[in-house]
Parts: C-alpha cells; sequence; structure tokens
C-alpha cells in the first residue's frame, strides 16, 4: 500500500496518492512508516494548494510524533501554511514557536528573521526590532544572516519615517558588508532616504553607485528609474528622456515597455498629450507595462479620443490583477464618460452598475448617478428618468460641490417635457440657492425665456382674426396678419406670411423694412424657444436671424427698425460668439448706454472694460459714467452687478474708499446675486491687503459653507490660507491648503487634470517651508520649477531651496542651487542676494577664502545698502580668520568711513580683529584693540564685545583676577544681550578647566536657557554633557546627551554621545542599563565605534557577572577583521580570558592567555599581566593535584 502511494506521488498523482496515503494510515495505524505518510500527505495537499488541509496533517505528524525525523521542520512547514492562507498573525506566531523550539536547526535564523518580516507587515516595529536584534545578537557568526537582519532593520527604520536612524544603519551596512550583493538595495533604501530629505543630488549619486558597482542587478534597473524620476523633479527633462530612453533600449521588454510608460506619464505631466501619445504607437513593446493601457486609456480620453479611451479602459479592466477600488471605480467612470460622449448607452450604463456595485465611497457614487442623469438626458432622450435622478441627486448629495449643475440639469428636463410651470418652479429654486453658480446667469435667461414665450397658442383666433380682416378689405392685410400671429407668438405661422410679402411686388421702403423686421425677430424667436428645449435647431434660427438682421442694419438703416435689429444682432452675438464679437458689443454698449434692452451687453462689455483701466482722465470719466448708468436701468435692476464694476473699476484707479462703499452696497443684497458673492470675495481680499485679518477670515468662513458647489469656495479657501499667513499661522494656511487640493482631486474628472497653477503651487512651498515641513516645501519647490522655470518666482524659488538646504545642512545641496541661480538668471536681484547667502554659508562652514571671494563679488562701491555693508564686512572677517591681518587694515578703515552709522559692523570687526591678534600671540595689539573698541563703543550695546574680547586677552594671558572682573560683570551690564551665550561659554571653559564643576554648570545652564537652537547652543550642551560626565554626575549627563540627540540627530558626534551613554551606565554601574544601549548600537556602528560599542557590550556583561555571555561578546572581536588605533582585540581576549577564569574553566582561559603572550609578547605590559594569570592557573593545579 505504502510503495503503491510511493509510486503515485513520484508519478504527479498527487491527488491520487493522498487518498492511498490514508488508505495505508487506515489498514496500517502503528507501522513504523505512518510518520512518512502523515507528512507526504501534508505536503500533498502543499502541493495542491490546500494550504489549510496542509497544516492540519503537519500538526497530527508534529503532536503524535515529535520525535520523528519526518517531524523535525514541521513547525517551520505549519507557519509556512499559516502565511499562504493569510493568516499573517499566526504565521508570525509560530514561525517564532519554531525558532524557539529548535534554536539549534538551520532553519531557526530564517525563521525568526521571516516572523520579523510578518511583524513588519502587521505594523508591529517594536517587535521587529526586538526579534531582530535577538538574531544578530544569537547568530553573530554568520555573517549571511546578519546581513539579512541588518537589513531588514533597516527597511524597517526606513518604513517608519526615521530617517537618521536609517542612514546610521545604511552608512553601517555598507561599512560592513560593501561586498555583497544585498548592498545594492542598501544603495537604494539611501537614494529614497535622500529623496525623502530632498536632497535630490545626493539620491542621484547613490543611483549612479548602484548602476556602477551592481550594473546586471535588478538594483540597477530601478536605480535607473529612480534617478529619471529624480532628475524630473529637479527639472531636467533631457535628462530624465535620455535615462529612460536607454531603458527603453534594453532586451528585456517588460525593462523597455515600462521605461516607455514612465516617459509618458513624465510627457502627461509636462501637458504634452500628443508626446505622451505617440510613445505608445511608435513602440511594439509598450502594452506590456501593467498599467500601458490604463494610461493610455487618459490620454486618448484628454484628447477627446473617446472611442480608443473606452477600448482601453474596458481592456484594462478585463485583464489587470485586482486593482485598488478607488483606480477602478475611477476606471469604470471614465469609461462611462467615453461611452456618453460616443453614444455608447449600455457600455456606460454597464461601467456605472460596477461602481455602485463595488465603489464603497460615496463620492464615486455621486459621480455615478450624475452620469447616469445625464445618459438619460443625452443618449436614452428620457427626460422624465434624468428628472428623477437629478431630483435623487440633489436631495441625497444635498453638499456635493456639482450639485448646483444637477438642480440646472433639473430645470432643463422640464423644459425639455415641454412642462414649463414646472420649469420656471426649478428655476426660481436653483436662483435662490445657487446664487454663486457659474450657470447662474443662464438660468435667469431660461426663466425669462419661459416666461416670455410660454403662452397659449391661439392660432385659430388669429386665422379667424386674419380672415376678417381680409375681407374688409384692408390694404396692409398680409402685414396685420404676420403682426396678429407675432403678437400671439405662432411664428412658424408668421414666417410664411413674411416671406410671401417679401416676394410681392415693390413695396415702399418702410413696408419692407417693417416685413424684414418681423422676419428677423421670428426667426430671433424660433432660436430662443429652440434653445429653452435643448433643441440643435436653434442655432439655425439664429443664422437665420442673423442675415436678415444684418440686411436691416445695412439696407434700411435709416428706418425705425435699425435699432431693434441692431439689438436682436448684438444678443445674438451674446450667446453665440460673445468673445469673437467683443468689439462690435463694445459699440453697442456706447453707442445705448442710457437703454435698459442693451443691459446685459452693457455688463458683458463693462466687465472687459474694468480688467484694464484707462491710464487717461477723459476715458476714465466715460468709463465711470457706463457704469452708472447701468445702475440706473431698468429701476436698480442691475444695481448690483454696477456695484461690483464700480468697485472694481474705483479699486484699478486707486479711490479704495467709493470702491469699498460700492461693494459692500453689492454685498448686502438680499437674496444673494453672483454680484454679491463677487463682491463680497472682493472685500475679503480688500481687508487682507489691508491687514484686517479677523474681518476678512469671518467674511471667507461664510463664503467656503455657504457656497461650497462655486469655484468662491475654491477661492474662499485659497484666501483663507493667504489670510493664515498673515496672522503668523503657517500650520492653519498648510492645513487650508491641503483642503483645497483635496476638494479639487476628491472628485472624477475625465482625462488628466493639469498642474497646479503657478500661484498656488508657490504659495504652498511658500507656507510649508514657514511652517518647518523642511521637506514637502522642498519638493514643492522643486515641482514650481520643473512646472513655471519661466515664471519670474523662479529665482525666489531656487534661493528658498538653497536656504532649506543649509538649514537641513545640505551644504553641497545649498551649494549647487545658489550656483543654479546665479548662472541660469544672472542679471536678477535673487542672483545678487544669492551671492552673499553663499558668502554666508561658506564663512558658516570654515571655507574662508570662498567666502571672502563672493563677499568681494557682492561688493559695489557705489551701492550704499545694508547688504553691500553686510558683504564688505563678510570679506573683512573672512581675511581674518585666514590670518590676513596686515591686508585687512585698509578695508577696515573703507568700511568705516563708508558706513559711518553702522557701529554693530565696526565692533563685530574690531572684535574679529582683536581675536585675529589673540591667535597670532600678539597679545599687546588685542588688549589695544579691544580698548580701542570700548572707547568707541561707550554705553552701546556693541560695548559687550570689547569687554569679552579684553576679559578673554586677559585670561590667555594668566592675569585671572583681571580677566574674571571684567568678564563676571558683563551678565549685569547686558543682560539680555544675544552674545551673552558666547561669554557664558567661555566662562564655562574656563570654570571647567580650573574644576570649578558648580560654576561650570551654572554657566552653560545660562547659555543653553535660551531656546535658539543654533550652533552656539549645541556646543554648549556638549559642553554641558562633558561637564556633568568630569563631575560624575551621570544622571545629568545621561539626560543631556538624550537631549543632545534628540535635538540633533544627523550630528557627525551622534554615535558617541550613544556610545558615552553607555559608558555613563557602567560608571553608574547599572550594567543591564549599559548592555541594552550597546546592543541597540551595534547594527549601525562600524570602524572604530563597533569595536569600542562590542567590547564594553562585554565588558558590562562581565561586571553583571554574566561571564558566558560576556566571553563571547569578548571573542567576537578575535575575529572582527576591522583596524582600528586601539588594541581593542587583545585587551578582548585578556578580558575573555579572566572570564573563563571566573567560570573556573582554566584551560580556555590558559589557552587565551597563551595566545595573548604569542601576539604582545612576553615582555608587554599584556604579556607579563598574562604570565602572571597563567602561573595563578597553574598554582591552582598544583595546590589540587
Amino acid at each position: 500500500e505504502f510503495a503503491y502511494a510511493e509510486r503515485l506521488y513520484r508519478d504527479g498523482y498527487t491527488d491520487l496518492a493522498i487518498e492511498q496515503y490514508k488508505v495505508f494510515l487506515k489498514i496500517y495505524p502503528q507501522e513504523k512508516r505512518v510518520p512518512a505518510a502523515l507528512r507526504r500527505i501534508a505536503e500533498g495537499y502543499e502541493t495542491l494548494g490546500q494550504f489549510a488541509q496542509a497544516r492540519t496533517w503537519f500538526e497530527r505528524l508534529q503532536v503524535r510524533y515529535p520525535d520523528s525525523e519526518q517531524a523535525v521542520d514541521s513547525g517551520f512547514r505549519i507557519a509556512r501554511c499559516f502565511e499562504q492562507e493569510g493568516n499573517i498573525a499566526a504565521a508570525a506566531r509560530a514561525y517564532e514557536m519554531y525558532a524557539r523550539f529548535v534554536p539549534a536547526d538551520v532553519r531557526a535564523p530564517r525563521a525568526l528573521l521571516r516572523a520579523a518580516a510578518l511583524r513588519q507587515q502587521l505594523g508591529e516595529h517594536q517587535r521587529v526590532r526586538s526579534l531582530l536584534y535577538e538574531i544578530i545578537d544569537r547568530y553573530g557568526d554568520a555573517r549571511d544572516i546578519v546581513a539579512d537582519a541588518r537589513l531588514q532593520l533597516l527597511q524597517d527604520f526606513f518604513m517608519t519615517g526615521e530617517v537618521q536612524r536609517a542612514f546610521q544603519a545604511a552608512d553601517a551596512f555598507l561599512n560592513d558588508f560593501s561586498d555583497i550583493l544585498a548592498s545594492a538595495r542598501v544603495w537604494l533604501i539611501k537614494a529614497e532616504l535622500h529623496r525623502k530629505m530632498g536632497q535630490y543630488r545626493h539620491a542621484l549619486t547613490a543611483c549612479e553607485t548602484v548602476r556602477k558597482k551592481f550594473p546586471t542587478s535588478p538594483e540597477s534597473t530601478r536605480a535607473a528609474f529612480l534617478a529619471a524620476e529624480l532628475h524630473f523633479a529637479i527639472g531636467e527633462t533631457a535628462q530624465t528622456y535620455a535615462v529612460l530612453e536607454k531603458l527603453a533600449a534594453a532586451k528585456n521588454d517588460s525593462i523597455a515597455a515600462l521605461a516607455l510608460l514612465h516617459k509618458s506619464r513624465y510627457l502627461i505631466e509636462t501637458g504634452d498629450y500628443d508626446a505622451a501619445a505617440r510613445v505608445f504607437e511608435g513602440s511594439a513593446v509598450a502594452d506590456l507595462a501593467p498599467d500601458a493601457l490604463l494610461l493610455k486609456a487618459r490620454i486618448a480620453s484628454a484628447l477627446g479620443r473617446h472611442e480608443t479611451a473606452l477600448q482601453n479602459y474596458t481592456e484594462w479592466l478585463r485583464t489587470v490583477p485586482p486593482a485598488p477600488d478607488s483606480l477602478r471605480a475611477q476606471a469604470w467612470l471614465a469609461s462611462a464618460w467615453s461611452a456618453l460622449q460616443i453614444g455608447r448607452t449600455e457600455t456606460a450604463l454597464s461601467m456605472l452598475d460596477s461602481v455602485d456595485a463595488n465603489a464603497a465611497r460615496p463620492e464615486w457614487r455621486a459621480q455615478a448617478l450624475l452620469l447616469r442623469a445625464r445618459i438619460a438626458m443625452r443618449l436614452q432622450d428620457d427626460p422624465a428618468r434624468a428628472i428623477r435622478l437629478y431630483d435623487d441627486f440633489t436631495r441625497t448629495y444635498s453638499r456635493h460641490p456639482a450639485v448646483d449643475k444637477a438642480q440646472f440639469e433639473l430645470a432643463r428636463g422640464y423644459q425639455k417635457l415641454q412642462q414649463f410651470p414646472l420649469a420656471r418652479v426649478e428655476w426660481d429654486r436653483f436662483l435662490s440657492l445657487y446664487p454663486a453658480s457659474e450657470l447662474y446667469d443662464d438660468a435667469v435667461r431660461q426663466r425669462e425665456l419661459i416666461l416670455k414665450y410660454h403662452l397659449v397658442d391661439l392660432s385659430d383666433l388669429a386665422d379667424r382674426l386674419a380672415d376678417s380682416v381680409l375681407q374688409a378689405g384692408a390694404g396692409d392685410a398680409g402685414r396685420d396678419k404676420a403682426r396678429r400671429y407675432m403678437m400671439l407668438r405662432s411664428y412658424e405661422k408668421a414666417i410664411p406670411v413674411l416671406k410671401k410679402l417679401l416676394a410681392a411686388p415693390e413695396q415702399e421702403a418702410e413696408a419692407r423694412a417693417e416685413v424684414m423686421m418681423l422676419l428677423g425677430e421670428a426667426y430671433f424667436a424660433l432660436g430662443e424657444k429652440n434653445r429653452l428645449i435643448g433643441e440643435p435647431s436653434a442655432t439655425t434660427w439664429y443664422d437665420s436671424a442673423r442675415v436678415v438682421l444684418h440686411h436691416i442694419n445695412t439696407a434700411y438703416a435709416q428706418t425705425r427698425f435699425r435699432k431693434k435689429a441692431v439689438l436682436l444682432s448684438g444678443i445674438i452675438a451674446l450667446h453665440e460668439r460673445a468673445d469673437v464679437q467683443a468689439g462690435f458689443l463694445d459699440s453697442l454698449s456706447i453707442a445705448h448706454a442710457s437703454d435698459a434692452a442693451f443691459a446685459g451687453i452693457h455688463v458683458f462689455s463693462l466687465r472687459r472694460a474694468v480688467r484694464t483701466i484707462p491710464s487717461d482722465s477723459l476715458h476714465r470719466a466715460v468709463l465711470a459714467r457706463r457704469i452708472e448708468t447701468l445702475a440706473l436701468l431698468d429701476d436698480g435692476r442691475y444695481a448690483d452687478q454696477a456695484d461690483l464694476l464700480g468697485g472694481r473699476f474705483y479699486l484699478g484707479s486707486g479711490d479704495t474708499l467709493t470702491a469699498v462703499r460700492l461693494l459692500e452696497n453689492a454685498a448686502r443684497r438680499k437674496p444673494p446675486t453672483p454680484a454679491a458673492v463677487q463682491a463680497a470675495l472682493l472685500l475679503a481680499r480688500m481687508e487682507l491687503q489691508q491687514g484686517r485679518v479677523e474681518q476678512a477670515q469671518q467674511r471667507l468662513q461664510k463664503l467656503r459653507k455657504d457656497y461650497f458647489y462655486s469655484p468662491v469656495a475654491d477661492s474662499a479657501l485659497f484666501l483663507l490660507a493667504r489670510a493664515a499667513r498673515q496672522a503668523g499661522d503657517y500650520g492653519r494656511a498648510v492645513e487650508y491648503m491641503q483642503k483645497l487640493r483635496t476638494r479639487r482631486s476628491v472628485f472624477f474628472q475625465p482625462g488628466i487634470p493639469r498642474p497646479g497653477s503657478a500661484d498656488e503651487r508657490f504659495f504652498f512651498a511658500e507656507i510649508l517651508s514657514r511652517a518647518g515641513k523642511k521637506i514637502p516645501a522642498t519638493a514643492e519647490y522643486l515641482a514650481f520649477l520643473r512646472d513655471h522655470r519661466t515664471d519670474r518666482r523662479a529665482p525666489d524659488a531656487l534661493l528658498a531651496l538653497a536656504r532649506l538646504a543649509g538649514d537641513s545642512k545640505a551644504v553641497e545641496l545649498a551649494r549647487s542651487y545658489y550656483q543654479t541661480l546665479m548662472s541660469e538668471f544672472p542679471q536678477t536681484p535673487q542672483s545678487k542676494t544669492a551671492v552673499l547667502a553663499a558668502a554666508r554659508l561658506e564663512f558658516r562652514q570654515g571655507q574662508y577664502a570662498l567666502a571672502r571671494k563672493l563677499a568681494l563679488q557682492y561688493y559695489s562701491p557705489q551701492d550704499t545698502s545694508a547688504a553691500t555693508a553686510e558683504a564688505m564686512a563678510l570679506a573683512i572677517k573672512s581675511g581674518l580668520r585666514l590670518g590676513r591681518i596686515q591686508a585687512t587694515e585698509n578695508e577696515i578703515k573703507n568700511l568705516r568711513t563708508r558706513f559711518p552709522k553702522r557701529i554693530d559692523l565696526y565692533a563685530d570687526i574690531q572684535y574679529e580683529l582683536g581675536d585675529a591678534w589673540i591667535r597670532a600671540k600678539n597679545f599687546r595689539k588685542a588688549e589695544k584693540t579691544f580698548k580701542n573698541l570700548r572707547k568707541k563703543t561707550k554705553n552701546k550695546p556693541q560695548a559687550i564685545y570689547a569687554e569679552f574680547g579684553l576679559g578673554k586677552a586677559l585670561l590667555i594671558q594668566n592675569k585671572f583676577d583681571d580677566a574674571l572682573k571684567l568678564l563676571t560683570r558683563i551678565p549685569s551690564t547686558w543682560p539680555q544681550h544675544p552674545f551673552l551665550r558666547e561669554v557664558y561659554l567661555f566662562l564655562a571653559d574656563f570654570y571647567q578647566a580650573q574644576r570649578q564643576w558648580d560654576n561650570a554648570i551654572s554657566a552653560l545652564k545660562k547659555a543653553t536657557a535660551d531656546t535658539t537652537y543654533d550652533t552656539l547652543y549645541k556646543r554648549s550642551l556638549a559642553k554641558l554633557v562633558d561637564v556633568y560626565d568630569a563631575s560624575g554626575i551621570y544622571e545629568y549627563a545621561i539626560a543631556t546627551a538624550r537631549k543632545y540627540l534628540q535635538m540633533f540627530p544627523y550630528d557627525e558626534r551622534a554615535m558617541s554621545f550613544k556610545i558615552r551613554i553607555g559608558r555613563f551606565y557602567r560608571d553608574m554601574r547599572q550594567y543591564d542599563l549599559a548592555v541594552a544601549q550597546y546592543k541597540s548600537l551595534v547594527p549601525f556602528a562600524s570602524g572604530e565605534d563597533k569595536a569600542e560599542i562590542l567590547y564594553f557590550l562585554a565588558e558590562s556583561l562581565m561586571k553583571n557577572e554574566r561571564y558566558e555571555q560576556a566571553a563571547a561578546g569578548f571573542l567576537r572581536l578575535k575575529y572582527l577583521n576591522i583596524k582600528t588605533k586601539q588594541n581593542w582585540r587583545t585587551t578582548a581576549l585578556y578580558q575573555a580570558g579572566q572570564c573563563f577564569m571566573k567560570m573556573q574553566k582554566y584551560d580556555k582561559a590558559r589557552d587565551l592567555f597563551e595566545l595573548v603572550i604569542r601576539l604582545e609578547g612576553r615582555a608587554s605590559t599584556f604579556g607579563r599581566a598574562a604570565q602572571s594569570l597563567i602561573n595563578q592557573i597553574d598554582q591552582l593545579a598544583d595546590s589540587r593535584s
């Protein structure tokens, strides 16, 4: 039975083999091969992908035969089954349990690594790190295991955003494992970290390292794609496309396809949709990329190629693996949109059914409902259904930004059904609820058309009346009949009568003009009526009217009908070609300024006119009169629009008081109108400009709340962000901008949205920077430069980027931005500012020669500005730091002559000069300089420099009493002076040297009391750690060191402080805490630091009497292949020997001591000490024998 089952299994009949093994178990339950059968069944289910069944049989094997050879790895296989089932938590527990039960098994470390990886997926980061530290500690000799654990630890730091720890872990890994392939992944992580920090050049360098060192690895390809992205972010599009074209030429079709896909995306971001489309058209492999279909669909939709878009969306939805709900919902909606555009009703509805059935977010279902209503109206020609759907939308999604559009279409639906009374009710509802809507003016017009043209057809009555006239024998019977048809809105019946009259023999000019006028009016009226119900024939009627009216205007210009003909021509132009015929409409408005019939034309013309206020007073006066005339027309019906126009006019003319008065009149209009809403928004802008931030915020919050459906809400959010910035609340400003972006992105739009405007993007970058969000600010400035490189603020963006980089200590990056600004925009004020800023940067970095060169480059002999004075002073200070004392004497005199009132600069330079003499050890000159400065700055704040410099000079000459007398009176003389911190730091140095710990601590506490976290603060905090250490106050030393690390996590001395914290714990005899501290540092250490940490970790274990662990720790240094200044290896071997003596393992101790003698020599200090201990061991052996 067993043999038959084995043959079936070997031949691939797994399911039959499983059943045969079960038969074997049933017949021979006690047979010795039962464990093997159980394992075969479990493995068979594993092969079939039935992991729950497989796990059950592995569990049976483990429980019934735990000591069987077949059950050795059953715990590992159970964990793997849990993982395949998707039960991540259970899998992690099972892997850990396996490693604990069989720690010596070769799979145990891999089980712990897998458990850590699964815990990482669950977000249990503390547990992840605990497991990884355990692996590193337990399997320290297994280099590949430690490398994997260190890599996973690095990835965990990266995932949680702990940038500083991630950088340390990456550098330590590359130092210890630079020769293994996994280091390529570490370089990639470093690139990602640099990108996260906005250090794009450093990120590119890391990518280049991967590509050069590991050219055939998968990471090299990933590095190339990341490099393309980085080039694009910096604005180097040519380099981006060059990298991608190289990838596209790869032999691997998948990589080539992905490269083309990325290129297409970047082209889309620059707005070049045609080029993006050509990427796919010109390639045979582009379609192989997983998202190619989706991107092609979006491009086609943006270009209006809806047939192609629909095909690609449909294919993507059919073929791709399960995608995020939001992505699928957008694809369904976009498909429905494209289907709508090309008249595919069933396809569109099917896509919307998918949205309703699968999309969880209400905004997707809302958009689907809107599209259903549009399909019902446009494709199904079912206005009744469309009305129901739009009504459902307005009730269900009453706060949706598109609710006004739904209400508008609802009213139009009733019009299409020619249910005009109901349509009028819905228009009234629209006008009352949505006064800020972009569709408001159109709604007003629609309502007016209903009132004008919706009358009972009295054509029969007209016929009878006309016949009676004819029977009476009236001479103008034809015209009279036409007039009556026109009066009764029976335009279709009027037209043939009028055409017949025009075909009659010659008539008087006046009579013929009247007939033509009536015909033009009839055509115009039919155009209006058909426009009212959405019929496309409206355009044809308007065209006919335009021809007739034009003939009247030219052939019958002297008749009484010309004015009306001109008016109707103007209205048609306003409806259909307003922008094209703007000049014609302007001439009508000016010619008929006081005629209310032309009011709509007046409003259009004046809106254009106030955009650019005339420079000469005559034209301004004419424009002002036209606006005032509009306000009086038709009993003040247009007063609100006139007030808004007047407000804009007077604001542009500089008459703010009149502008505010008119705008407030408009804003108070009840019920509100579009003009009232726009006036309120304009008032808010003015209030912000005038510094009345609180009033502006109140007004904007109301606008945002009341007109959520309108672009006014977007404008209000943007202005609220500006108001918050003006009030100094940058965090709130950022919140408003994020809400604005969310509002614009959360709802589906067909095609691909364009990038943000230059104003919005620059403003967002600016407030992010002010809010201290340096990395997002950097990304936003870079995006601004990429999309708006020619914008006038591009130099400002580069200047801001340089400052952000400098603040983040990314000095090379800051330099590159300054250089780019100076080379690309050499003639701008910002370029000149960049020269001075770069000089400051180099001075802070100690690059005094370069700082001096840049400062002199900025300097202009004709310029007497404060910046020039600063540049001149910076050049002098740099020269003094370089020791060029004699060379700067004339420059100092020149500065004093040119800027006699800048006592602050003079004092700063004289202090630098005195310091330079001290460094040159010419104390007589130094004292003379400081005394001269004291005389010049007597009773001025700058005198502190003179007193401090003189005190320092005296102290260096060991004139302690005189020096301390000067230095200790400085704090009381200048208690609030910012330079006082420098004085305290200097005093602390002196007190520390004299071992006056209390005085030193007091001085340093005063130096760190200021919350200006600059270089001086950092120096003072570091010095405070030193003093606490020297005075034995270790608890405070630890607390201060941790504060230092918290404040300056990227400081180059960070590792040194962490090591010292471990020593402080040792000095306090808190060995458990010392062990924990050192263990946490091992994965990040390298070189000398690593040797020191390993040594003191072992020593802490030894002090804690954990001799076996201590000996193992010391022996790790025996195999540590690191060149160090200190002889850690021999010291560790000696200490390991002592540990073995404590454990009474004298043979092992003796072997280690003899190794020490061989390494160091018997006559050395270590050799003599080792020989002494060997003698002790021998004496113990003799006494025992």
